[in-house]
């Protein structure tokens, strides 16, 4: 029998010494666990997490028992442990301790569980470690969008949330995304991300903490100040020191790990292998930062796309499209077709097939309409997420100062100024790439707006003319000078200087970039869902 699993993965303990255990909620049983540590958490994927304990008796075998698994109690001073197994006895921080209790039954991943939990956070190593138990198994590991979850939870306590990703796996599974082979080498490539920058961090702190130490020695001593230069000096006492070049070796080998976590991605070999400027370390940033594509993927209404394509059969059909083929040339796709068909029967004097025909299109241009406005707000939420979106932003005509939406905005009211501020004069509105600002956190996420940043200003403007996206860096560049011909006073800011037109042509080809990454990424994870369900009909 299938059992539903919610999962709620919580660090362990705060800095406080909080205890946070994971949260493990089976539906059926309505039973929660408590998985207190990694250890908890790693028994659970291999089935052997103890749920009951009973009485240890004397002819019980503790040799082939986990430790851990045991229930134990400091040893009393009343306590005769001298004819006590050795097996049931051990030291910890000075204490002595005696097994009292063992495990009578286990729990863990079983065949034909449906285990559901939040998408990306903490929970990433667990989820792989389950989805790949699963296909041994044979159970299955759903993810959940978190502003999903978030919406689903309304004003409940994120306590509940094992029970509630439970209940969801069981009433709305379309609302989840399975971890399949292509999420656990998008979370491996998290993974040895994460470990390389760990390294490359280590790796400059022990740097500069040589440095310091070095112009300290320098300059605080009792000898005489000999002529030398710092530099130089540094440069080859770092050669020689032993723990920085470990750590060099370290970041080198970090690097080589996350050049394979990410040349083995479908992501690199379908989409980045190809762009020119894009290499592992910029692949990795992004891939890391986005992780599943499907989270930001915004599909039409199945349900009107459905009522569109029985429409449009009926109306082809009435119509009798199939028997006017043979009159019109065969177009590039079958929508072409049906315009040349259609427009076939208006010029020779077949009103009634015209009208059936013109219909069927409107219906096939409709669904197309549908899918273009889905696709434009799926790249609306990944541009957002990477900070390459516009904000709206108010603009004088007279002073030429900007203004945030909310400066603009009349107190206690919805409606906005249409003066400026400052001096009174026009205010027209515009989009502008968002800032950090003092005082408000960024809600993007910081690693793939750097990556989008190097990408563009340290790969693009190199290539010119030899590449698309380097042609796409001077075509707005031209465009800008044009409509900004002369740099322009703004206050005390001067607007529209070369820099500017560098800067602000630079972030228009990453947004760009984005949105055909969305096209790119998002076509790829379909083909995939679509190859891994046949797969699973194949071995059924």
């Amino acid at each position: 029998m299938s059992r539903f699993i919610g999962i709620r993965h919580r660090v362990k303990k705060t800095a406080d010494g909080e205890a946070r255990p994971t949260l493990l909620h089976v539906l059926e049983t309505g039973k929660t666990h408590e998985l207190e540590d990694d250890n908890a958490e790693l028994d659970w994927v291999r089935g052997t997490f103890p749920t009951a304990w009973r009485p240890i008796k004397e002819e019980d075998d503790l040799s082939e028992i986990n430790p851990r698994h045991l229930k134990w109690r400091t040893v009393r001073k009343t306590d005769d442990v001298s004819q006590v197994d050795p097996a049931r006895l051990r030291t910890v921080k000075g204490k002595r301790q005696i097994a009292i209790k063992m495990p009578s039954a286990f729990d863990g991943l079983r065949k034909g569980d449906v285990v559901a939990m939040s998408l990306g956070g903490s929970g990433d190593r667990l989820a792989f470690a389950l989805s790949k138990t699963a296909e041994e198994v044979g159970s299955t590991v759903l993810r959940l969008p978190p502003a999903t979850l978030k919406e689903r939870r309304g004003e409940e306590e994120k306590a509940h949330d094992a029970q509630l990703l439970a209940k969801l796996a069981q009433d709305e599974p379309n609302l989840f995304h399975e971890v399949t082979t292509v999420s656990r080498s998008i979370i491996m490539v998290r993974e040895r991300q994460s470990r390389r920058m760990d390294a490359m961090k280590a790796r400059i702190a022990c740097e500069q903490r040589l440095r310091q130490t070095f112009i300290g020695q320098v300059f605080c001593t009792d000898d005489a100040f000999d002529e030398l230069d710092i530099e130089a000096k540094f440069t080859a006492m770092k050669a020689s020191d032993r723990i920085l070049g470990v750590l060099v070796d370290e970041e080198k080998a970090r690097i080589k790990e996350l050049d394979r976590a990410v040349k083995s991605t479908g992501v690199w070999k379908h989409i980045l292998d190809d762009v020119t400027g894009v290499g592992p370390a910029i692949a990795g940033r992004l891939i890391s930062a986005i992780g599943n594509i499907e989270r930001f993927m915004i599909e039409p209404d199945q349900r009107v796309m459905d009522e569109l394509y029985q429409r449009s059969v009926r109306l082809e059909r009435e119509g009798d499209f199939e028997g006017l083929k043979k009159y019109v040339k065969q177009g590039d796709s079958n929508f072409q077709t049906l315009q040349r068909a259609a427009s076939w029967c208006a010029k020779n004097n077949r009103p009634v097939q015209s009208a059936l025909l013109e219909e069927a299109v409107e219906c096939h241009r409709q669904r197309s309409q549908l899918r273009h406005r889905a696709r434009k707000k799926g790249q609306a939420k990944l541009k957002a997420f990477c900070g390459v979106h516009l904000v709206v932003s108010a603009e004088c005509t007279s002073c030429l100062r900007r203004f945030s939406e909310s400066a603009m905005q009349i107190k206690g009211t919805d409606k906005f100024r249409t003066d400026c501020p400052a001096c009174g004069g026009a205010i027209h509105w515009k989009g502008l790439l968002p800032r950090n600002t003092k005082g408000r956190v960024s809600n993007w996420h910081p690693d793939a707006r750097q990556a989008l940043y190097l990408l563009s200003k340290e790969q693009f403007v190199r290539q010119k003319d030899r590449t698309r996206w380097g042609k796409m860096v001077l075509e707005y560049k031209r465009k800008l000078r044009v409509k900004h011909p002369e740099p322009v006073q703004a206050g005390e800011r001067l607007l529209w200087t070369n820099g500017m037109v560098h800067s602000t042509a630079c972030w228009k080809t990453a947004t760009k970039f984005t949105e055909w990454l969305y096209d790119q990424w998002s076509d790829l994870a379909r083909k995939q869902k679509l190859a891994a369900a046949r797969a699973r009909a194949r071995r059924r």
